[in-house]
Parts: structure tokens; sequence; C-alpha cells
């Protein structure tokens, strides 16, 4: 049987600002294209890997 998930805790004070300074930051950030292409091609080995899985 699973176990419940749990509620996402709200971030408050000193926490939600180093949040939202990290998201700020990372917002014009793009990843390089050969990291791109390595998880492309580990999420298409994912997916078929699970789609064995469920036949």
């Amino acid at each position: 049987m699973a176990k419940p998930i749990k509620k996402t805790p709200i971030l408050k004070g000193k926490d939600a600002i180093n949040f939202h300074n990290l998201i700020e930051s990372n917002k014009g950030k793009k990843v390089d294209k050969q990291t791109f292409t390595a998880f492309q091609k580990n999420a298409q080995l994912l997916q078929s890997l699970l789609s064995k899985a469920n036949s």
C-alpha cells in the first residue's frame, strides 16, 4: 500500500526570499546543447523501459 503524500510546506521568511532569489537568478540561464541531448536520450530510454514494463 502506498504511503500518503505529505503536503508541501509553505516557505516563509528568509527561506522564501532565498528561493525567490534563486529562481530569479536562474531565469535567463540556458542548458548547453550537449546536456540537453543527454537528457533527451535518457528520457527516451526511460520511456521505452516503462512501456516495456507496462506490456
